[in-house]
């Protein structure tokens, strides 16, 4: 068995003698493989990727051309076993908590972002799912939906919505990371990552709507308006001055909660697509 290491994330492959192709069981990604080229009758599988071509003994062909044996250090490095189930289960818990307090740090951020201009005061422009985007793409749905509950959870000892407004960030999170990283998981290319993210931000926006009509307003109206409309029509009135109880819907679910989801999914998958390269390689690099 040769071992090399993936094109796309850098994790060791194992290939079997006569393989043409071998997939990553790290990132999915698949590394074409030609016929075995002999250098120094040391027998050498080149295989194609997204970087070129790529010996499994590039990171020592020098030594091997010139008739020098590898080093002490490349040998180890070579021999080094891979890590055990249960360790690398374990440094994915670490990675995914680590995302986690990155995730509330965002929410906590976007308490001093707000938009009143365009939207309503009490909407915050937090980017909080976009560490669980990150890590659903990078280690699975799995991961990625532990980043939302768990950043919710830290939420719930400061709620301020009776645990409704923590309950509905935790649904529209995984509306989100769920239908794109379980997407990108069976079809991980550039592609894929683009129909995940604009799946999941389909069911984002539509889920916040949906919630919003049926759940959050008219919780918040009973609980802490006492069904006072004008309370809450009194949010609204310098964005829309139209508004009254019988059109409230339409002005705020048309007009505030759809383009202001729009915009947040927009934010957050443009930043994954900006940071994920580098960031999954860092993490298969540790994981692996």
């Amino acid at each position: 068995m040769k071992q090399l290491k993936c094109t796309s994330c850098g994790a060791s492959l194992h290939v079997q003698e006569g393989q043409k192709t071998v997939k990553c069981e790290y990132c999915g990604a698949e590394n074409r493989l030609e016929e075995p080229t002999v250098i120094n009758a040391e027998t050498v599988n080149v295989y194609v990727g997204s970087e070129g071509l790529v010996l499994n003994q590039a990171e020592h062909s020098d030594e091997i051309a010139g008739g020098e044996e590898p080093s002490q250090e490349a040998q180890e490095q070579t021999a080094k076993p891979p890590k055990s189930k249960a360790r690398t289960l374990t440094i994915k818990i670490a990675i995914t908590a680590v995302f986690a307090a990155m995730s509330f740090g965002l929410y906590l951020l976007g308490k001093f972002c707000k938009l009143p201009f365009l939207f309503p005061s009490f909407l915050d422009l937090q980017f909080s799912e976009l560490p669980a985007l990150i890590v659903g793409y990078a280690l699975g749905p799995v991961y990625g939906a532990a980043v939302i509950v768990v950043k919710c959870l830290l939420k719930m000892p400061m709620t301020s919505t009776g645990f409704v407004g923590e309950l509905t960030d935790i649904v529209l999170g995984l509306l989100l990371v769920l239908p794109a990283s379980i997407l990108y998981r069976f079809k991980r290319n550039l592609k894929g990552a683009i129909l995940g993210a604009l799946l999941g931000s389909f069911f984002m926006i539509g889920g916040a709507i949906l919630l919003n009509r049926f759940v959050s307003i008219p919780f918040y109206l009973k609980t802490f308006f006492d069904g006072n409309w004008d309370i809450l029509l009194g949010m609204l009135k310098g964005l829309f001055p139209k508004i009254n109880q019988q059109n409230f819907y339409r002005y705020y679910l048309w007009c505030s909660v759809l383009p202001f989801n729009f915009l947040r999914c927009l934010v957050m998958c443009l930043l994954t697509f900006g940071v994920y390269k580098r960031l999954s390689k860092l993490i298969h690099r540790i994981t692996m």
